[in-house]
């Protein structure tokens, strides 16, 4: 089966790198990534979490290297000294950041709908502070 697809540049750009990094060409590598990506949800729907695996999942999974490198590049932007390569760079990072976020978020409703509470409040009981803040 043939798919195409329109990707974020920087989604490419990752791809394309982690597929190198693994010495599988890109195709073989998105498919690998799909399929196990399918059986790990399915197998997650089967499988209830509980409170205690759910606490563990609501903590952010992003290295420590990482974050200080995305303020740095973040600060570097902000005074408008960045180059182009830490600009793309500062994007990926970002990118990472935002898929984490997205995954712990995930984490966190079913943590509140284990606790029959809102994500508001399940937020507010980890710490975690509200985007519009």
């Amino acid at each position: 089966m043939s798919l195409t697809i329109q990707l974020p540049v920087t989604t490419e750009h990752y791809l394309r790198e982690s597929a190198t990094r693994e010495g599988m060409p890109l195709e073989r590598y998105i498919s690998q990534l799909l399929t196990a990506t399918s059986i790990s949800k399915n197998t997650k729907k089967k499988k209830l979490l509980t409170e205690q695996e759910l606490l563990a999942h609501c903590q952010l999974d992003i290295q420590t290297d990482d974050l200080e490198e995305y303020h740095r590049l973040r600060t570097l932007f902000k005074l408008d000294k960045i180059t182009e390569d830490e600009r793309e760079n500062l994007i990926q990072l970002n990118d990472l950041i935002e898929i984490a976020h997205a995954k712990r978020m995930g984490y966190v409703l079913q943590l509140a709908q284990l606790r029959t509470i809102s994500l508001e409040k399940a937020m507010l009981d980890l710490g975690i502070k509200h985007l519009s803040t």
